[in-house]
């Protein structure tokens, strides 16, 4: 009966989703198991189809949709000003997410002629990265208008009136930042906060 379930899913669902549906479905009957509600797991000996991955999912700019993406967000509002410099700290010091919606003003600071950030990281460690120049040129141009106080949120949200609200960009809204600025997407290649992790351009040239 199993066998015949997971078949059935298989003609109509991706594999990866048909060993979702399975592994769900061995967990149950494994408590129910531990609970001597029923005698055996009938999910144990029927084996899901195989999931055989050869290229990864994340979508990846080549350099020149990179600069078009940079080049169709406004440096004239304060929020294409937080999105830049949002994208170019994504891109070039490769943050998590999370780590990057969470900086304050303060996590940002100069050591000798450089500029730093402090990250949190997983496990409640921190680690100290350099800011790569065209990252702290963003920056700088959106903290000299944002005018924030240290303990403020580096990336923050905005209002209905396009004013910074004090709350840090939600890791839902930080995929957005370059649509919201820019009306319609300037590349053809679909967009994700992984994307950036690829790595940046080859030579960059704003």
């Amino acid at each position: 009966m199993v066998s015949a379930y997971i078949e059935t899913l298989s003609q109509s669902l991706a594999v990866a989703s048909v060993k979702q549906h399975r592994a769900a479905l061995s967990k149950a009957f494994y408590f129910l198991v531990v609970r001597q509600i029923v005698p055996s797991n009938p999910v144990a000996h029927v084996s899901g189809p195989k999931l055989v991955t050869t290229k990864g999912k994340t979508p990846v700019l080549d350099d020149d949709e990179f600069l078009d993406l940079l080049a169709a967000i406004p440096t004239d509002t304060l929020i294409g000003l937080r999105d830049r410099a949002f994208i170019y700290l994504l891109t070039y010091t490769w943050p998590r997410v999370s780590s990057a919606v969470d900086l304050r003003v303060r996590d940002y600071f100069p050591k000798g002629k450089r500029w730093y950030v402090d990250l949190a990281e997983k496990g409640g460690k921190f680690t100290t990265k350099l800011v790569h120049h065209r990252t702290q040129d963003a920056l700088d141009a959106y903290l000299a208008v944002l005018a924030p106080e240290p303990d403020d949120r580096l990336f923050q949200s905005m209002d209905r009136r396009r004013q910074p609200t004090g709350r840090p960009l939600s890791r839902r809204n930080a995929l957005h930042t370059w649509s919201s600025a820019a009306p319609s997407p300037p590349t053809s290649t679909r967009v994700a906060c992984a994307t950036t992790r690829s790595g940046p351009p080859a030579s960059p040239t704003t």
